[in-house]
């Protein structure tokens, strides 16, 4: 018996029974089946509507698909979403304190943004030390360059910004800042990758977020940054690329991201390349 390769979409009339032609039937069935993943746990039906919607043989169901997978990341980015107690919220505006995962992501984005400013504008050639002999220095010693830079900044709000962490199956992280705040851990993992690496455009979705942001105390959010040295440099492994900047390079990652982690991971590219 043959049998074909999917079911050919079918107008399916209003009525419907066990008298119904086959093929309605059928068609009826992979249609109820699409629907019933909205009661599925987000986490585990975003990856397989991922998978149906990259299908040419649910075409058919993709303004369907579309919706659900819209639905379930509302879903998951509400249970994801802490909580502040009353106290946390207190501190907050008192102090301006760093209360939960999303305060300290963002200050970490504000404080990058401060950093490439200092990196391309200031006079004090912050450039330089991401060179050493004329030639680009690998990224632990960029790492450690960033690192040392933000640290004082938040060591006065109580974070702790560590090199290389190990977390879980003895895996490290470049970056990590962490603070404890009544009695609770929370942290912010960053990937770092110099734009040469060939695992530029997987890393974001399979070192930092299937590693790292497991972790119970990062809230499932986290920094990937990536270094840009200039044109001339390899992109991914490759001489030959389509990025002009560090803007081109950013915008492409950002939209790299699969659906389900956009709003969860920041894409930074810091421009650390020679002045023209």
């Amino acid at each position: 018996m043959n049998i074909p390769p999917h079911w050919p979409e079918v107008t399916l009339p209003n009525s419907f029974g066990s008298s119904s032609p086959k093929e309605e039937q059928a068609f009826r069935f992979l249609k109820s089946l699409i629907w019933s993943m909205r009661l599925c746990d987000p986490a585990v039906a975003l990856p397989r509507l991922d998978s149906l919607l990259m299908d040419e043989s649910f075409r058919c169901f993709r303004e369907t698909l579309l919706h659900i997978q819209f639905e379930a990341n509302q879903t998951l980015a509400a249970n994801s979403v802490t909580i502040p107690s009353w106290q946390a919220v207190v501190e907050f505006l008192d102090n301006y304190s760093i209360v939960t995962v999303e305060d300290l992501r963002a200050a970490v984005m504000d404080q990058l943004s401060n950093f490439q400013r200092e990196i391309r504008g200031s006079e004090y050639n912050y450039w330089r030390n991401f060179f050493d002999n004329n030639e680009r220095v690998d990224e632990n010693r960029c790492s450690e360059e960033i690192a040392s830079r933000l640290a004082p900044v938040f060591a006065r709000q109580g974070v702790a910004v560590n090199i290389e962490r190990m977390t879980v199956n003895r895996n490290r992280c470049d970056i990590t800042f962490t603070k404890t705040f009544q009695g609770r851990s929370i942290s912010l993992f960053v990937e770092v990758k110099g734009q040469w690496h060939k695992d530029l455009c997987t890393a974001a979705t399979e070192q930092l977020h299937k590693r790292y942001l497991c972790h119970p105390d990062a809230a499932d959010q986290g920094v990937y940054l990536v270094l840009w040295f200039g044109r001339s440099e390899m992109v991914a492994g490759r001489r030959k690329h389509k990025f002009a900047s560090a803007e081109d390079l950013g915008l492409h990652l950002s939209n790299e991201l699969p659906d389900s982690l956009k709003g969860k991971i920041d894409v930074v590219v810091l421009d650390v390349s020679k002045p023209d």
